[in-house]
């Protein structure tokens, strides 16, 4: 069984069809990304992170990562919106091309209350000696 979040779940299938797959990832091409940040938001998901990268071939290449870290000081609607205006930020200074796609690190609040959990890293690819931030 493949892993899928629950953001993934609400993705529109022909935005999938345009996108990326890397292994469990989509890496979503530029206008369309736009439009996954904006249904993270209406379903109260947060993206965490943002990866910028290029298509070559059948392979990634990393062109920009964000660095972004905000502290859950504040309610999940207020901690979501924070982070999601963070990610669109993110995205308008990334270079826009035909082979750009982008990979959005997200989280419900249930996962996000998860990302303690061994299980729920392992599934994200986290290992166990990564030291949560």
């Amino acid at each position: 069984m493949t892993f899928q979040t629950v953001f993934e779940k609400y993705l529109p299938l022909e935005m999938l069809e345009k996108s990326f797959k890397t292994g469990s990832e989509y890496a979503i091409p530029y206008p369309e990304v736009l439009e996954a940040v904006q249904i993270a938001t209406s379903k109260e998901i947060a993206v965490l992170g943002v990866e910028a990268f290029t298509v070559v071939g059948d392979s990634l290449l990393c062109e920009r990562f964000s660095g972004y870290d905000f502290k859950m000081d504040q309610d999940w609607i207020s901690f979501v919106e924070t982070n999601n205006n963070e990610a669109l930020r993110e995205i308008a200074e990334a270079d826009h091309h035909a082979a750009t796609r982008f990979i959005l690190t997200t989280a419900s609040e249930t996962e996000f209350e998860e990302l303690g959990s061994a299980q729920f890293r392992a599934q994200l690819g986290i290992r166990p000696d990564d030291s949560k931030s």
